[in-house]
């Protein structure tokens, strides 16, 4: 989905480049800034998912501060309020509104 929206608008900056028509090239430049955050967006959410769909175990154990510090290879603890939660009561908390 992401690629193909690239690609096109990869192949509509080109037309534009070619025309100079600069009214065109205002317009594109926030869809690929657009574009780029929507991703990093994405692959966020997509991971917190991974782990809630998937109860893996991992030998390291990292304790963060929320959930924003996750990172791949670990298991980790997340200090809330001077207690101590594992991963996947945050995460549940997170998807099961």
């Amino acid at each position: 989905n992401i690629y193909i929206s690239y690609i096109t608008l990869f192949i509509i900056l080109i037309i534009i480049i070619i025309n100079k028509d600069l009214i065109f090239l205002i317009i594109i430049i926030p869809l690929f800034i657009g574009l780029k955050k929507y991703k990093i967006k994405y692959i966020i959410n997509k991971f917190y998912l991974e782990r809630y769909l998937y109860k893996l175990n991992f030998k390291r154990i990292k304790i963060i501060k929320n959930i924003n510090y996750m990172k791949r290879d670990y298991s980790h603890l997340i200090k809330n309020n001077n207690k101590y939660l594992k991963e996947e009561e945050i995460l549940k908390n997170m998807f099961d509104k």
